[in-house]
């Protein structure tokens, strides 16, 4: 929501609605007010126009809770051995470039399985 997100957040999505959380009341009366231009602004980025309504509410803001600094961590990546089946079929594939790409895919998810 660009500058708008220290103001309001989305709330929640619902069939052809979307209700937007307010912080402020003048806000809230202002987003109502260009409820059409911001209704026609966010169809526009979608694939087709999907929403039909936007809603307003006031809500509180919630204090964000500061995290403790994340520590560095070291990810070892297991050597995969492909199965015969797999082998078999990825020979299976004419396109050098796609064959390997799918390799790839297989060996990553190998690894994010275990």
């Amino acid at each position: 929501m660009g500058k708008l997100a220290q103001h309001a957040t989305i709330e929640k999505i619902q069939n052809d609605t979307i209700i937007i959380g307010v912080y402020d009341s003048c806000w809230l009366q202002e987003l109502y007010l260009l409820s059409p231009t911001l209704l026609h602004t966010i169809n526009q980025h979608l694939d087709q126009p999907r929403l039909k309504q936007i809603r307003f509410k006031h809500t509180i803001r919630t204090a964000k809770k500061e995290s403790a600094p994340l520590e560095k961590t070291t990810w070892v990546k297991k050597e995969v051995k492909l199965s015969a089946t797999e082998e078999k079929a990825l020979e299976c594939i004419q396109d050098p470039a796609l064959q390997e790409a799918l390799k790839s895919f297989l060996v990553r998810c190998h690894q994010e399985g275990k």
